[in-house]
């Protein structure tokens, strides 16, 4: 499955970048986390909760920067599971920041992703749902806390 949009983000692009590269700032964004944290080799490791239609998924995710050009473009790459439901997934990331002026810039956003075993097996339609659902919620909650940090920076 692939998924592709664009936000408009009232912020310099440097500013967005920096937040997009804060695992702690971004973890706040992410629908369903329970653990967020980098190890000492550079990898990332979540943990995420959510509910799949009739199923609840705990998916182990260990990830890391495949491609980076600050403050442009980042490419992300991610495998997990979900031992207790016979489920894995991959998942690539691409976010490119496009600055529109001072203080509005552009995050076009891809995604790839792939579910295999019971979350695979689960519908299409119902997968897909619901990874737009973690999308436009991520993407709302990611705009507003950019925004706001921004603001502040621009009132000092």
């Amino acid at each position: 499955m692939t998924f592709q949009g664009e936000l408009h983000v009232e912020a310099p692009a440097q500013e967005v970048w920096d937040f997009l590269l804060d695992l702690e700032k971004l973890s706040g964004c992410v629908p369903g986390l329970q653990e967020a944290y980098r190890d000492r080799d550079g990898e990332y490791r979540l943990v995420v909760k959510t509910r799949v239609g009739f199923l609840t998924a705990t998916v182990d995710l260990r990830g890391r920067i495949v491609e980076s050009h600050p403050p442009k473009m980042v490419r992300t790459e991610f495998k997990g599971a979900d031992n207790k439901l016979g489920s894995s997934l991959t998942q690539v990331n691409t976010l490119e920041l496009v600055e529109l002026g001072p203080w509005m810039t552009q995050v076009r956003y891809s995604t790839d992703v792939a579910f295999l075993g019971v979350l695979g097996k689960l519908g299409g339609r119902v997968v897909k749902a619901k990874a737009s659902e973690i999308i436009n919620q991520f993407n709302g909650t990611l705009k507003a806390k950019i925004e706001a940090t921004a603001q502040r920076h621009r009132g000092r």
